[in-house]
C-alpha cells in the first residue's frame, strides 16, 4: 500500500517534529505510546512508533515541504 499524507501532532520545543504524540491514518486517530526508533536523514526526520493499541507505524516528516507520511509496519 502506498503511504498517504496524514495529520501528525507532535511535541516541539527548539525545533518542529521532535516527538510525535498522536496521528491520524486512514481516517483513524492513534495515540503514540512510545517511540521505538528515531533518526535523521537529509531533509527528513523518521520515527518508528508503537501506538497505545500495540500497532507499529513509521512516520516520516519532510522538512522542506512540511509534509508527513505515515505507513503501517
Amino acid at each position: 500500500m502506498e503511504p498517504s499524507p496524514e495529520m501528525v501532532q507532535c511535541h516541539s520545543s527548539y525545533r518542529y517534529a521532535q516527538q510525535p504524540v498522536s496521528f491520524t491514518w486512514e481516517g483513524t486517530y492513534f495515540a503514540v505510546d512510545r517511540i521505538e526508533k528515531e533518526w535523521l536523514e537529509p531533509g527528513r526526520r523518521l520515527f518508528i512508533v508503537k501506538t497505545t493499541d500495540d500497532r507499529t507505524f513509521e512516520l516520516c516528516y519532510y522538512e522542506s515541504t512540511n509534509f508527513w507520511l505515515v505507513q503501517a509496519r
